[in-house]
């Protein structure tokens, strides 16, 4: 093994030990190549050098502590251990391939290609590296030591075994085009896995993380800056998706992204709703969803033991799937087309203080639990039905909070449930089914109609009856009604229809009158 000192002219290098010229006093001592186990130093008694690299030009370490020196040219060159350069040297066009364990030293941007390639070697940064094109991470750890990586693009996409320890450090890209593309097979990581999009042009970008990523190895993107439309890879998976900064557009491809962690959109961004389903698979803590007002097509949350919550009203216009985990809406309201939970999963709706849920679409997959096993709800909140069109409510025999009859469609209920109230918080014509031969459960009742706009209870079997029992109290604040086949219990002095609620047929224990609460009797004796 040899060190050697650039001297200048013709691709000359001088072996160590001889005396050093500067690059102004030209160099004679010979034109010697390092091979892969050599060592390349370019230092002060270099003078200020431009060097061209050549295809092919191999060393083990490369030091520069000149004051000034440019690698340059178009070639490519191959390093096995160290790279050290000084503020004043730069490393441009090319590619730097480093192929074995390494610590790189370069306290300004090196402005070429990197490669790393070291099969169960270490790459380690020992400061902030930019590089304002390619790096490709095809074999090895790449250990960032809390430090930032910034590439122009970064690409690892192999399926060889690869490692990144980010500590506290996070990778940067700043290019237009592709951006980032990752394959997740036999890639793992340490540490908290940041990396920022930070593309400050107007040209579109793609993120491709669609092959081989898991809730072990899926990455956090922050999409930091930028008015360019991104695309992102359908079938892409992430650890958490964030827009804050960024005011440019996403349309969503493709038929699914996947999430093990939050994802926030922001107010300034442009979003296309598209056909993707959006899954949320954290199997423990809590995703947050920040809606921002955007429409999202369809949501599956599959997550046992995980908590999706969301920081604003969410709409979809297909469906929310509550497979299993907990659903938190924080109080807030989820719009959205159908509502399916048949399942035997566990999974739990947490209403908070006043959350709702609000049916937007009809048929008989409105509102789905017809297989309720291992379903429950906390908090206080509201399921409320907004079509013009008949939708059904399958409650599969459990127990729900209000349910809420603000459309014109009919709302079938099956299942023998519980509910904290039903009631209306708008006029217009309503109508109820409830399933006949089985008994409904209420906590409060107050479906109230209008003059011209009155609301009809039926049984789902004409001429057989629905029953509604009464937990506590009694039934006051209804009136207008149109009542059939329905039976209420208890059945003396509890139900009161209101004075202007028609007794159609077939109905037991209605009190077709306003109630008119006592006001007791007072005797004087003297």
């Amino acid at each position: 093994m040899a060190t050697y000192y650039w001297v200048g002219g013709s691709a000359q290098w001088f072996v160590s030990g001889n005396t050093h010229f500067a690059t102004s006093s030209g160099g004679t001592a010979g034109t010697a190549t390092p091979t892969a186990a050599d060592n390349v130093i370019v230092d002060n008694n270099s003078g200020s050098p431009t060097i061209t690299v050549g295809n092919g030009v191999v060393c083990k370490t490369l030091t520069s502590t000149a004051t000034t020196c440019v690698f340059g040219g178009l070639g490519a060159m191959a390093v096995s251990g160290n790279v050290t350069f000084s503020s004043g040297t730069t490393f441009t066009g090319g590619v730097l391939t480093i192929n074995a364990t390494s610590t790189i030293t370069v306290p300004n941007s090196l402005g070429c290609g990197v490669t790393f390639n070291s099969i169960g070697g270490t790459l380690t940064l020992a400061s902030n590296l930019t590089t304002t094109s390619l790096f490709t991470l095809t074999n090895g750890t790449l250990n960032l030591a809390n430090f930032t990586l910034t590439v122009g693009t970064f690409n690892s996409n192999v399926s060889n075994i690869r490692v990144i320890q980010f500590g506290t450090g996070n990778i940067t890209t700043t290019n237009s085009g592709t951006m980032f593309f990752v394959s997740g097979s036999n890639l793992t990581y340490t540490g908290t896995p940041t990396v920022n999009i930070s593309n400050n042009s107007a040209t579109g970008s793609t993120i491709t993380t669609s092959t081989g990523f898991t809730a072990t190895n899926a990455l956090n993107f922050n999409i930091t800056t930028g008015t360019y439309a991104l695309s992102v890879t359908s079938a892409s998976v992430f650890k958490s998706l964030d827009f804050t900064g960024f005011t440019g557009s996403w349309a969503p491809g493709g038929t699914s992204e996947t999430f093990y962690g939050s994802l926030t959109l922001v107010s300034g961004m442009t979003f296309t709703t598209g056909t993707a389903t959006f899954s949320f698979l954290n199997t423990s803590g809590t995703a947050v969803i920040t809606p921002a007002g955007k429409t999202l097509y369809s949501i599956t949350q599959n997550g046992s033991g995980g908590t999706v919550q969301l920081a604003g009203a969410l709409t979809t216009s297909l469906t929310y799937n509550l497979t299993q985990g907990t659903l938190d809406l924080n109080s807030f309201v989820l719009n959205t087309n159908a509502f399916n939970s048949s399942n035997t999963a566990t999974r739990v709706i947490a209403f908070g203080s006043n959350g709702k849920i609000t049916i937007t679409g009809s048929g008989s997959t409105a509102f789905q639990m017809s297989t309720s096993t291992n379903y429950s709800y906390t908090g206080t909140g509201t399921i409320s039905f907004t079509s013009t069109s008949p939708a059904t409510f399958s409650g599969g025999g459990s127990s729900y909070p209000t349910l809420n009859l603000n459309g014109t469609g009919a709302v079938t209920v099956t299942g023998a449930n519980t509910f904290a109230n039903i009631t209306n918080t708008t006029t217009g014509v309503r109508s109820l089914v409830l399933p006949a031969s089985t008994t409904t459960t209420v906590n409060a009742f107050s479906l109230k109609g209008v003059l011209g706009s009155l609301v009809t209870i039926t049984s789902s079997t004409a001429l057989t009856q629905a029953t509604m029992n009464l937990t506590t109290g009694k039934v006051t604040n209804s009136d207008y009604l149109v009542i059939q086949d329905s039976s209420v219990t208890p059945s003396t002095g509890t139900w009161y229809a209101g004075a202007n609620s028609v007794n159609t047929s077939n109905n037991t224990g209605w009190i077709f009158a306003n109630y008119v609460p006592s006001t007791g009797n007072f005797f004087l004796i003297f």
